[in-house]
């Protein structure tokens, strides 16, 4: 019985080995050429990049493979690259190209198109050539930014000005922001999640927001601890308790538009019109107090201790 066992295990593995198609035999001679370039790239099957050292992509001019090279993944940039060697011997042939995908078991016609360029270098780790079989966005642009506790911030073209409060951390700060669909953004190799990655904004910190198709747009964000805050040192405007232990009161001849109670991390923990605040149920500490009205904009740092 133990036997037969055995006997029926074997074949269901043939009959598996039989019907799973073979690898595609795709091989180049380098000798047979004088010249080469090379193409690193990522591969992108309907529209989800491939995660196999056992995937392959391949060059051809017409039936001839050119060049072949398996998934190697990348531990700095934690993606799997592939880096293709193509050969020629003529400038300017047109190079097609194929990918195996080991998981589906598939060969699969690619819609790249390149002309072979001798020593020519396209794509690297960190911004790879797109290897894929269905057409890529090319939109790679920031939509929105904003830092939770922010003034106010601004967008023109690849520069974005962002102003905090008075007395804001901007060591350690957390962005929110939207990108062209299918888009990426990035600070080094550092992948960024809106609303959830933190960095440093003490100095300009560039954005590279990556395009579905590879191409790349960079954006520079500069925090500011804006000057046209005025600190409340005259009877235009007062705050009081201070310390405060339940409410604060301003009491100004201007009127409020918004107040905004901003932590020392920068976060906005209340947001009103009105003139009387309620701060009993907040942590004990120095915030800051930032009252926009329709001629100014002031800050008050306030200590609130319940």
């Amino acid at each position: 019985m133990k036997k037969l066992k055995y006997i029926l295990l074997f074949n269901l593995l043939l009959i598996t080995v039989l019907l799973k198609a073979e690898i595609p035999d795709w091989s180049v001679n380098p000798q047979d050429y004088s010249y080469s370039m090379t193409i690193t790239g990522v591969l992108s099957i309907e529209y989800t990049e491939t995660t196999s050292s056992n995937d392959l992509v391949a060059a051809f001019v017409g039936n001839e493979c050119r060049g072949v090279a398996t998934g190697y993944y990348n531990s700095a940039v934690e993606r799997y690259v592939f880096y293709l060697m193509v050969y020629s011997n003529n400038s300017n042939d047109v190079l097609e190209f194929k990918a195996y995908n080991s998981i589906t078991d598939e060969e699969i016609l690619l819609i790249n198109s390149e002309n072979f360029q001798i020593n020519s270098v396209i794509g690297n780790a960190e911004t790879p050539y797109i290897f894929t079989n269905q057409e890529l966005s090319d939109a790679a642009e920031m939509l929105s930014f904003e830092i939770d506790g922010q003034i106010n911030s601004t967008i023109s073209g690849t520069t974005i000005d962002v102003e905090m409060p008075q007395g804001a951390n901007v060591s350690n700060l957390v962005s929110s922001f939207t990108l062209s669909e299918y888009a990426n953004a990035y600070i080094g190799i550092t992948l960024q999640e809106s609303g959830l990655t933190s960095n440093d904004f003490t100095n300009q910190v560039n954005y590279v927001v990556h395009a579905q198709n590879g191409d790349i747009q960079n954006y520079t964000i500069t925090v500011t601890l804006p000057t046209q805050i005025s600190e409340i040192k005259n009877d235009r405007i007062s705050v009081y308790p201070n310390p405060a232990n339940d409410f604060i009161h301003i009491s100004t001849s201007e009127k409020i538009k918004n107040v905004r109670v901003v932590c020392i991390t920068g976060q906005t923990v209340i947001e009103t019109n009105k003139a009387l605040i309620d701060v009993s149920k907040l942590i004990n500490g120095t915030y800051i107090l930032v009252i926009k009205t329709d001629n100014n904009i002031y800050s008050k740092s306030v200590l609130v201790n319940n």
